[in-house]
């Protein structure tokens, strides 16, 4: 005999005796009695003959095989929480329609139909992944010991990871110039370079961008190509102190344009 968890023993049909003695069978425990977590679970069964006069009642142990109940659906899409990085996304945490105990779980695709999915993880980040893309989070309920994995979410809005930060390195050589690792960058629209010290002890002044000067005076500077033109070169000047000396360098920065 079969049953589902969450069923009471009320829920099994029980066999007829075939050409046996007439009778019926009955749960000897009460209808309302739970079938039990998932598995094999033993419920006593009485037998009562039609001829009571000649027949005596007649109790054993039977098993049921518990199987385990669909799961539960998820209240709503995941949403994103925070501002994503390069290579990294978050989602916010999603409840249950439905209080069965089991823990949320999350997928990730670049697809918003439900396919491609990663593999399915407790945690609300996905880290690891590709700049610039977007990225759509599902959610269900997690499988346990009486609960199937329920059906996945509708999938989040699109989520996009930012354009990776290319890096460049100055640092004050032997002959008291400004050296860079590479003097010129290429980086996507939407993307971002950093400048930065190879080590500390420099003092920046100023940070001017096409002769613009940007206010910023840390050892580092960010250039972000939101809002600026695609397809044209941006010279970064700044003029730094280090060691009671004053040096200025230039550096170039292309923004590519969409079909490169």
């Amino acid at each position: 005999m079969t049953a589902i968890y969450g069923q009471t023993l009320a829920d099994i049909t029980l066999p007829g005796n075939g050409s046996g003695t007439a009778g019926s069978f009955s749960w000897t425990a009460a209808g309302t009695t739970s079938v039990g977590d998932a598995g094999t679970r033993a419920h006593n069964l009485t037998f009562t003959p039609a001829d009571a006069a000649n027949y005596n009642n007649a109790a054993q142990d039977v098993n049921v095989t518990v199987s385990k109940a669909a799961g539960a659906a998820i209240s709503g899409a995941p949403a994103v929480s925070g501002t994503p990085s390069h290579n990294s996304i978050s989602v916010g945490a999603v409840s249950l329609q439905t209080a069965t105990g089991q823990s949320v779980e999350y997928a990730i695709s670049t697809a918003s139909n439900g396919t491609g999915l990663s593999a399915w993880q407790a945690g609300t980040t996905f880290a690891g992944l590709a700049s610039g893309t977007s990225y759509f989070v599902y959610a269900r309920s997690a499988e346990n010991d009486n609960y199937n994995a329920g059906p996945a979410s509708a999938a989040s809005a699109a989520i996009t990871t930012q354009q990776q930060a290319g890096r460049a390195f100055y640092w004050l050589n032997e002959n008291r110039g400004i050296e860079f690792n590479t003097n010129t960058a290429v980086i996507d629209p939407g993307g971002k370079c950093i400048i930065e010290p190879a080590s500390g002890g420099y003092t920046v002044h100023s940070w001017s961008v096409n002769g613009i000067d940007t206010g910023v005076t840390t050892a580092g500077f960010t250039f972000d190509s939101a809002g600026r033109e695609a397809g044209r070169n941006y010279t970064v000047t700044f003029i730094v102190e280090k060691d009671g000396g004053f040096y200025d360098a230039v550096f170039t920065i292309t923004v590519r344009t969409k079909e490169e």
